[in-house]
């Protein structure tokens, strides 16, 4: 809500994320194929199970499961890709560079890392 405050009509701020070595998509597509289309249905699944998904979560988390409960219903969990990942990334790191969080432009070969060819 305050981010959006700050910076109108961005949506979900991103906060995390996993990048896939680019020679083992390639090396072994079915695999990774096989690990993203799992990654959706775990995503989707703690979204609409927020009590087990904190139950289960204890063991890394160490809070009390109230709290990581409390914490899932606030947050949004989504797969995006593409070019939709890219373009919400560019907009991320523009805000950063205009507060001057960070001090300079990323140039177009780091957005590469966020498509899958």
């Amino acid at each position: 809500k305050i981010w959006n405050e700050i910076n109108p009509n961005f949506g979900s701020l991103p906060n995390a994320g996993i990048v896939i070595n680019e020679e083992f998509i390639k090396n072994h597509p079915d695999e990774a194929n096989l690990f993203i289309e799992e990654l959706k249905k775990a995503i989707a699944w703690v979204s609409t199970n927020k009590k087990e998904a904190a139950k289960l979560s204890f063991d890394i988390m160490r809070q009390p499961i109230d709290r990581i409960e409390l914490f899932l219903e606030r947050v949004h969990f989504e797969y995006v890709e593409g070019n939709t990942l890219i373009e919400k990334v560019k907009q991320y790191f523009s805000i950063l560079e205009r507060e001057k969080i960070i001090g300079k432009s990323l140039d177009k070969d780091f957005y590469k890392i966020f498509k899958r060819e």
